[in-house]
């Protein structure tokens, strides 16, 4: 079959000149809201009168006033509807949910106990309140458990100027793609001035949320501080970043402190003052060290041994336990609990680290248990079992005492139920996986097949180190630590690479479409969904809508799992019957990839002949295809276009653009990289896209013109599959294109092989 009606073209797109209006449908000039506005003429020095009574004028700026003067004028009517803007709540969807200081999501959020880190709190604060200030940014640094997270709560909850906050957390809060976003929207709830200057930028460029982080940081950043003077008459404003060293990417992360780092440097009169805390890890200690950065920032160094740490944590522990102390009873009867040497004996395990202090005083405090002496004894006996060794010549690791307090927190855990608390460790992102997927806790039972008898039994020891949502939050709260230390500690323990997690999301992809028939008692229906059982049914979804999110997310697992192949040729009896029964494969499903959703069925030649064994893949005439049957699968049309460039151009310059004969607007594909020396873009079409007509008009065309030619077919239950067309471009040589449609093949459907 051959293609005739499209072309390839390159395209670099032009940046848009910047203009102070834009022109609406009848002339007038838009205003930064959006909405039409006139500007009457008005000279210097004129006379301005009211309009007679019953008259009236938009362009009256002062309709009783009389016998007005007004000098050097520049005016400006806006008609706009607060009521219908919804321009905030699309921002919002482009930014990282849950990171502000002030986010149910992290509440309680850590805070500097009363009376505790003075001097560092102290010092924070004269920084950002010192006047001909030469330095613009803060670098908080510390090892992990020392309270750096507290203290940038504390600052941020007390700043008198607050621009954004944003609380980083691995796995969840953590996407270097909204880091500018997120900062930017928390600046515009409280100014409308950058508001408006942000909202006339979306509108010039509905794109700019997708932008690179460096466009973003001009457009959201150096423009509106810099080139316009947004807020200039303001007090600085303070724009904190806590847990740097947990964003995404150690790229992105070096991005940001070069980015910040430059800017306070190239403008020192910027209206912004940054306070960024993060580990010592060596990449960001040697982005700060740059001679480049140097001048922009000043460092406050936090260490775990120092006197003012000890102290801090000692205040800390006294405090903590005399409440436990007066809320049980059989405590409150005595003089003094612990004992002072208990207590010396657990300040000094501490040493400095909040880590070890908190997690001690829940686990000691851990109401599954209501016993605070015995917990407490517990405690104390690990220490004098690890302290000799911590103690020894040559033993510098701070952290040891912590990670053998989580040993004895893991140790009453059955090896059969942990081995539950681990999946759901890792459907959680607590325990890293490689794709970086969370689910909140509801989502990763009914991923896991969990019910929440068995979720909260797997969990049942852990409440002093993990933050478990209750049922009736379950649905919209995630698994998180308390500390970080704590993932750091199971990291250590158990090692893994992605092999753990591959395998549990290819069994829990077949898990759940077993449950699915291949013959269905509602042949109308195409919804397979329909048959998925849900372990933890979630109130704020429908059924169907949630069965539906379950089905296509097994869908997408099974397809591009790395297993996938092995088990075919095997010829596995579940593996073989979810490909018959998962989603057709053509629409977009949870999860992105850059792998084609289809590789498993043009790609791997393998996995090909299995199919053609089963009888899954087939081969029919194209004089049997009809358009009806495509309507009766409502699924979009998958379209993939291939194509080897010169060496010297570069995917990166260029969009694909579809050019039709009679349609001036271009369908643009998405560039999805580079596969086996090919430039590879791909794009969805629905069954009503003109797209999607174009394509099947050549179907129709090889349907009049070679009847018999034949293309691949694959049959899935209910006689719902996909029919692939392959295609060559008559206008660019080496151009290949592959389409993949949806298709409900008649009972009568006669096939060749």
């Amino acid at each position: 079959m051959e293609h005739r009606r499209f072309s390839l073209k390159f395209w670099k797109k032009k940046k848009k000149q910047p203009s102070s209006t834009e022109q609406g449908n009848d002339g007038t000039a838009l205003n930064p809201f959006g909405a039409s506005s006139s500007k009457p003429s008005v000279n210097p020095g004129t006379t301005t009168r009211a309009p007679h009574q019953g008259q009236t004028s938009k362009t009256q700026f002062f309709p009783n006033a009389t016998n007005t003067i007004i000098n050097n004028p520049v005016m400006q009517e806006v008609t706009y509807n607060s009521g219908s803007d919804t321009f905030m709540k699309e921002f919002a969807k482009h930014t990282i949910l849950g990171a502000a200081f002030d986010s149910s999501a992290r509440d309680p959020p850590p805070r500097c106990h009363p009376g505790t880190r003075l001097a560092t709190v102290e010092r924070a604060r004269n920084f950002y309140e010192e006047s001909g200030r030469q330095k613009r940014v803060l670098w908080i640094v510390g090892p992990a458990g020392v309270g750096k997270s507290a203290i940038m709560q504390t600052i941020a909850e007390t700043s008198p100027n607050l621009g954004a906050s944003l609380f980083f957390f691995v796995n969840v809060r953590d996407n270097p793609a909204r880091v500018i976003t997120t900062l930017a929207y928390q600046i515009a709830t409280k100014h409308p001035r950058y508001r408006d200057h942000i909202r006339q930028k979306a509108m010039d460029d509905p794109i700019l949320w997708e932008k690179s982080m460096s466009v973003q940081f001009e457009e959201f950043i150096v423009e509106p501080f810099v080139k316009w003077g947004v807020l200039k008459d303001l007090s600085p404003l303070l724009m904190i970043l806590d847990g740097l060293d947990e964003c995404s990417g150690i790229e992105a992360q070096c991005k940001l402190i070069n980015l910040i780092s430059g800017f306070a440097i190239r403008y020192p009169f910027a209206p912004l003052l940054w306070a960024i805390a993060s580990r010592p890890e060596p990449h960001i200690t040697a982005c700060f060290g740059r001679t480049t950065i140097l001048p922009s920032y000043q460092k406050i160094e936090l260490a775990v041994e120092s006197d003012e740490s000890r102290e801090d944590v000692e205040r800390f522990l006294g405090n903590e336990l005399e409440e436990i102390r007066a809320k049980y009873p059989s405590l409150s009867i005595l003089s003094r609990w612990p004992s002072e040497s208990d207590f010396l004996k657990l300040a000094a395990a501490a040493n400095g680290l909040f880590a070890y202090a908190s997690t001690a005083v829940k686990f000691i405090d851990d109401s599954a248990y209501g016993h605070p002496s015995a917990q407490l004894r517990q405690v104390l006996e690990t220490i004098d079992a690890v302290m000799p060794s911590v103690a020894a010549p040559g033993k510098t690791d701070p952290m040891a005492l912590l990670h053998s307090l989580y040993e004895r927190i893991l140790a009453p855990i059955p090896d059969d139920v942990f081995d539950i608390t681990r999946k759901l460790l890792l459907a959680t992102g607590i325990l890293d996986n490689y794709q970086g997927c969370t689910f909140y806790m509801t989502g990763a039972c009914n991923w896991l097949g969990l019910s929440p008898d068995d979720a909260y039994a797997a969990l049942h020891h852990l409440h002093s180190v993990l933050k478990v949502p209750s049922p009736l939050e379950a649905e919209s709260s995630y698994i998180t630590v308390h500390h970080k230390s704590f993932r750091d500690y199971l990291t250590k323990l158990s090692p893994q690479d992605d092999t753990e997690f591959r395998m549990l999301e290819f069994q829990c992809a077949l898990r759940i479409l077993k449950d699915v028939p291949e013959d269905s008692t509602s042949p109308a229906s195409p919804d397979f969904s329909d048959s998925v059982i849900l372990a933890w049914p979630r109130q704020k979804f429908t059924p169907k809508s949630d069965k539906s999110y379950f089905y296509a997310w097994a869908s997408s697992d099974l397809t591009q799992s790395v297993f996938l192949e092995d088990r075919l040729i095997s010829r596995d009896p579940a593996t073989i019957h979810a490909i018959r029964v998962m989603a057709l494969g053509t629409e977009q499903t949870p999860k992105s990839s850059i792998k084609s959703p289809l590789s498993w069925l043009l790609d791997v030649q393998s996995i090909v002949d299995v199919l053609h064994e089963q009888r899954l893949l087939r081969r029919v005439p194209v004089k049997m295809l009809r358009l009806d049957s495509t309507r009766c699968a409502p699924r979009p049309c998958y379209s993939r276009y291939r194509l080897k460039l010169p060496s010297d151009v570069s995917p990166s310059e260029g969009k694909l653009v579809l050019e039709c004969d009679e349609d001036t607007s271009p369908h643009r594909y998405e560039l999805k990289g580079e596969f086996n020396g090919y430039k590879v873009w791909s794009k969805f079409s629905s069954s009503t896209c003109k797209c999607f007509s174009r394509v099947w008009g050549h179907v129709e065309y090889a349907r009049e013109h070679t009847p018999d030619l034949t293309v691949t077919a694959f049959i899935g239950a209910r006689q719902f599959g996909l029919v692939v067309c392959n295609s060559t471009d008559r206008d660019e040589e080496g151009g290949e294109w592959t389409h993949v449609i949806p298709y409900r093949f008649p009972e009568d459907t006669e096939w060749v092989s």
